[in-house]
């Protein structure tokens, strides 16, 4: 997805020491990149949680990125 000038893009994985699946969204706009949050549903409970890494993040990306989640 771009937005503003920046491109984010998504990673899925499982995370057996959490039990359960994360969904990562990464500005790749540079060309290291840096996941700046993530969706984490956990297997115990079915619960999902979002940690921000960063507090910048523009509205319309969270809601595509929770949209993807």
């Amino acid at each position: 997805m771009s937005f503003e000038g920046r491109t984010y893009s998504v990673v899925m994985g499982s995370d057996v020491d959490r039990d359960g699946m994360f969904l990562e969204l990464n500005d790749t706009t540079l060309s290291e990149g840096c996941t700046v949050a993530e969706w984490f549903y956990s297997d115990v409970d079915g619960s999902m949680e979002l940690t921000m890494y960063q507090e910048t993040i523009p509205p319309a990306v969270l809601a595509w990125f929770r949209d993807e989640a």
